[in-house]
């Protein structure tokens, strides 16, 4: 009788399970709309001291000074464009994705940066010299024939000339500016940044044709450990869009559970940015699946989820439709396993930010 009880309880708590798991299509449908598609426009921007100031697009083990360019203008004009994916955490409008897709820059990189500048430092400085030279040249040509002619010019004639005239002045002053911090350089006084021309997300199922189509972001907390690629942005106005009536879930209770290894997992995010997303009904978010392929480690998990460049900052969520992880890296050579912060670090950051009720 005792057994026939125990079977009958069994079966109900077995059934109860199956009742409360939700389908990977109700996971879908539940979670599609708070997934949005991150666009960044930015440069990198470098320090020689307080004066001097250029800019780059790419980093890469060839960069060297002569890459660099030291008109803000212009640098700001080729910019890169990268996309990302992030997801609805909050009623406030907070949006989470990897720290990558919000700031790429990693502090470890700043290191090899500041020697290979060092290194090439005499490079620049002949490069600056022999830029200096011939704005000098091109200085005295223009006073040349200011002296010359000038009495025969119409007014905008010499309006035009004199503008660009201060414009060299203008120029000569910089490259010596950045000549006497280059004659100084030392890798401490070499700071990299990331100047962000736009930040901005895009809705699911919205049509993305040009600029305006994204909605502009802030960031609001960034890790400042390379370990913990997440970073926390807000909409400007601190609301969510008004469409979207849910949140992924934070359950801050399952997170201390532990993943075993073949649980089943999802990941909902942008794979390729617009690439894969763009269609006749505007873009759209995919949801793929795969399992946990070993144990976690302290920051971070390993799963079976294919994915593509785009997919960075995307939820991994369990089969009850809870964040587990933040997806972040894949491993060279292989689309189907990656690596995803574990869901935990996003909780502890949101405990330092005001107002950060999540469910």
């Amino acid at each position: 009788m005792r057994k026939q009880h125990f079977l009958s309880l069994s079966f109900v708590f077995c059934l109860f399970i199956i009742c409360c798991t939700p389908s990977a299509d109700d996971i879908f449908k539940g979670n599609q709309n708070s997934v949005v598609l991150l666009r960044h426009n930015f440069v990198y921007k470098v320090s020689f001291g307080e004066k001097s100031t250029a800019y780059f697009k790419t980093y890469s083990d060839d960069l060297s000074l002569t890459d660099l360019n030291f008109d803000k203008e212009s640098a700001l004009k080729d910019y890169n464009t990268s996309f990302g994916t992030g997801f609805f955490i909050s009623s406030d409008g907070k949006i989470a994705t990897n720290k990558h897709v919000a700031f790429p820059w990693q502090n470890s990189d700043t290191k090899k940066f500041k020697e290979k500048m060092v290194g090439n430092a005499s490079v620049l400085q002949s490069k600056l010299e022999e830029t200096r030279e011939s704005v000098e040249d091109s200085m005295r040509l223009v006073k040349q024939a200011w002296d010359n002619y000038s009495r025969d010019w119409e007014s905008q004639t010499k309006d035009r000339v004199e503008k660009y005239y201060g414009n060299l002045e203008s120029k000569r002053e910089r490259i010596k500016d950045v000549l006497m911090q280059i004659r100084q350089i030392q890798g401490a006084d070499i700071q990299v940044s990331v100047e962000t021309i736009s930040l901005g997300y895009a809705l699911n199922n919205t049509h993305v044709a040009s600029d305006k189509d994204y909605v502009e972001v802030v960031p609001l907390k960034i890790s400042d450990k390379d370990e913990i690629d997440i970073a926390i942005l807000q909409t400007k106005d601190k609301k969510l869009p008004q469409n979207i009536t849910s949140v992924i879930k934070i359950d801050e209770s399952k997170l201390k559970e532990d993943l075993k290894v073949n649980d089943k997992v999802y990941m909902i995010g942008y794979n390729w940015g617009t690439e894969i997303a763009k269609s006749n009904q505007g873009i759209q978010v995919q949801m793929t699946q795969g399992t946990i392929s070993q144990n976690p480690s302290e920051f971070r998990v390993l799963y079976s989820i294919p994915t593509l460049p785009g997919s960075s900052g995307s939820p991994i969520l369990d089969q009850r439709g809870n964040l587990v992880a933040i997806n972040y890296l894949g491993i060279s050579g292989s689309q189907s396993f990656n690596y995803g912060i574990l869901g935990k670090y996003l909780i502890e950051m949101l405990k330092y930010l005001p107002n950060s009720q999540t469910n």
